[in-house]
C-alpha cells in the first residue's frame, strides 16, 4: 500500500489517512507499506507522533515498510534545500532513526547518519533549540512501554527525563517576554503521568492484531510570529492560512479572537499522547452504560469519550456499598482541569469518537465540549492533543490541588480521631481493580465506628511505599462522600 502524505499533514486530514491504514492492515497484516513524503512541506506535532508510532509498531510487529523522503534514484545533490532541511530535522531533532532496531537505515529510509551529516555540511544547517518546522523545544520521539505490574516510582523515573528540554522552552519564553505553566515540572508531570497511568490501567490489547502495547508522546513549543519583524496584515494572512490548512474548524475559538475579529498571535505548547490500544469507547462502554442505568442504550463513541474525562469514570470503578461514588477525581479529569485552568484546548480521538474541549472562551465543561469530524472514520486507539497558551506580563503558575467541584460543609466537632493510613493500607491484600474500594471501605469503617461527630486527622507517616495516586484518589472519595455519621473535611496530615 502506498500512503501519499499530503503537502501539509495535519488535523485536517489525519482521520482519513489513519483510518485507511488501519483498514488495509486489518485486511492483510503482511501488507508492505510505502510512505511517500516526497511532497511534504509540513507535519503537525501529533501527526508526526502518529507516523513515528506506526513505524515503531510496524518494526516490532515485523511489518515491512519504507519511507520516501525524496524520489528513488535521486542523488542527494539533486534534493532541494527544503527537503534537505526537513530530513535533517527528522533525523537530528526528532531522532526518527530510533524506531529501527538495527542500523539498516538505508532499507527503511534510503539514508543513514552519514547521509544526514553530508546534507548538514552542504547546507551549513545545524538545528538549534530543537527546531522542527515552526516548532521549538521538540522532545525526540518518545516511546513509553507497557508495564504490567507498575509502581508509581517506576513511572516517575521513566517520564522525568522527558522534560530536560524545558530549559530550551524557558529561553524562548524569555525572548518572547511571556510565561507558560508547562515549565512547571509539577503541572507537566501531572499531565504526562496521568495519561500514561491511564494507559497502563486500561490497556488490554492493541487494535492492530500484531502490535505490542505501547504509548507515545511528544511536546513542542510554537512561538508567536515576531511582530517587530512582520507587518500586522501579513501576520494575519499567515495565521489565517495556517488555521485553514492545519486546524479543525471546531477549534477556531482557540485561534481566533471573535471580539477583535482577528487571529491570535500567541505562543503555545503542543502536547500529544498516543496509544494503539482497543480505545476508550471499548474499555469504558460497560461503565458508561452502568452509570446511566441503561444497558440497552445505543452508545455513541463520542459520548463515551466525553464521559472518560469526568472525575467519576473508570474501567475499575470505585463502589460504595450501594452506589457509584461520584466525587473521586480520575487521571484524565486531572489533565483536563489543568487545560481548563489555563484556557487551553484539548482534542481527543478514540475509535469512532472525536471530541474537542475548548476553554479559551468558557470555563464551563458542558459548553467547552463538542464533537467534530467524520464519525464513520475509525481511529485505532486513542490520541489526545493539548494546546496551552503562553501568557505575557505578570503570571504565576497555579499549582493548587485539583479536585471535583464540591462545596464542603464546615463543622466544629469537639471529638477528634487520629488514623495512620500506613497501618490501614499495609493490611490490604487486593488487586488493582479493587484496591481503591478496599482502602475506602477500611477508612470508612474506622471513621464511622464512632457515634460522635468527629474531626479526623490522617497521618501519612511511614507510608512511602504506598503509591500517592492511590492515597489521593481514595481520600478524595472519602472526604467528599457524605454519610450520616461524619461530614467531609480537608485532611490534616503530618
Amino acid at each position: 500500500m502506498i500512503i501519499k502524505i499530503p503537502i501539509k499533514f495535519t488535523d485536517r486530514n489525519i482521520d482519513k489517512i489513519i483510518s485507511d491504514i488501519y483498514s488495509e492492515y486489518s485486511k492483510n497484516p503482511d501488507e508492505y507499506f510505502t510512505f511517500d513524503l516526497t511532497e511534504v512541506e509540513f507535519i503537525g506535532n501529533q501527526e508526526l507522533l502518529i507516523f513515528s508510532g506506526l513505524l515503531k509498531s510496524f518494526v516490532d510487529a515485523g511489518t515491512e515498510f519504507e519511507i520516501l523522503f525524496f524520489k528513488k534514484g535521486l542523488p542527494t545533490s539533486k534534493i532541494n534545500d527544503r527537503v534537505k532541511k526537513q530530513i535533517i530535522q527528522f533525523w537530528q531533532v526528532w531522532e526518527i532513526y530510533k524506531v529501527i532496531k538495527t542500523d539498516d537505515y538505508f532499507k527503511y529510509f534510503g539514508i543513514d547518519g552519514n547521509s544526514v551529516e553530508r546534507l548538514q555540511s552542504e547546507l551549513n544547517y545545524y538545528p538549534k533549540l530543537s527546531e522542527l518546522y515552526s516548532r521549538h523545544g521538540v522532545t525526540p520521539f518518545t516511546c513509553l512501554d507497557y508495564i504490567k505490574n507498575y509502581s508509581e516510582q517506576e513511572v516517575q523515573l521513566l517520564i522525568d527525563p522527558i522534560y530536560n528540554l524545558n530549559m530550551v522552552i524557558e529561553e524562548l519564553l524569555q525572548v518572547n517576554n511571556c510565561h507558560h505553566p508547562f515549565t512547571s515540572n509539577l503541572l507537566s508531570t501531572i499531565i504526562t503521568e496521568e495519561f500514561y497511568l491511564n494507559f497502563l490501567d486500561h490497556a488490554q490489547q492493541s487494535a492492530f492484531s500484531r502490535f505490542k502495547l505501547a504509548a507515545f508522546m511528544s511536546i513542542s513549543f510554537r512561538s508567536k510570529i515576531d511582530e517587530n519583524k512582520v507587518e500586522a496584515a501579513k501576520i494575519q494572512t499567515r495565521l489565517e492560512h495556517n488555521f485553514e490548512t492545519e486546524q479543525i474548524e471546531e477549534s477556531k475559538n482557540f485561534f481566533f479572537d471573535e471580539t477583535l475579529k482577528k487571529y491570535k498571535n500567541n505562543s503555545y505548547i503542543e502536547f500529544s499522547f498516543l496509544d494503539f490500544g482497543i480505545g476508550i469507547p471499548n474499555s469504558l462502554k460497560n461503565e458508561y452504560s452502568t452509570s446511566y442505568d441503561d444497558n440497552n442504550k445505543i452508545v455513541d463513541d463520542s459520548e463515551i469519550l466525553k464521559f472518560a474525562f469526568k472525575h467519576d469514570s473508570s474501567r475499575h470503578p470505585i463502589y460504595d456499598d450501594k452506589r457509584f461514588t461520584k466525587n473521586i477525581p480520575r487521571g484524565l479529569f486531572d489533565a483536563l482541569t489543568i487545560v481548563r485552568r489555563y484556557k487551553g484546548l484539548l482534542i481527543a480521538r478514540s475509535n469512532y469518537g472525536k471530541v474537542i474541549c475548548d476553554f479559551s472562551f468558557t470555563n464551563e465543561m458542558d459548553k467547552a465540549f463538542t464533537t467534530f469530524g467524520d464519525s464513520s472514520l475509525f481511529f485505532p486507539g486513542t490520541l489526545v492533543s493539548i494546546y496551552i497558551p503562553a501568557f505575557e506580563g505578570n503570571f504565576k503558575v497555579n499549582e493548587s490541588t485539583i479536585k471535583p467541584e464540591i462545596i464542603f460543609e464546615k463543622i466544629r466537632p469537639s471529638h477528634r480521631q487520629y488514623l495512620n493510613i500506613n497501618s490501614i493500607a499495609s493490611n490490604l491484600n487486593s488487586g488493582k481493580s479493587k484496591l481503591y474500594f478496599t482502602l475506602l471501605k477500611e477508612l470508612r469503617a474506622k471513621i464511622t465506628q464512632s457515634k460522635e461527630r468527629s474531626l479526623v486527622f490522617i497521618s501519612f507517616k511511614a507510608s512511602e511505599w504506598i503509591e500517592s495516586r492511590i492515597i489521593k484518589k481514595s481520600l478524595y472519595l472519602l472526604l467528599t462522600g457524605n454519610t450520616n455519621k461524619f461530614d467531609p473535611l480537608s485532611p490534616i496530615s503530618n
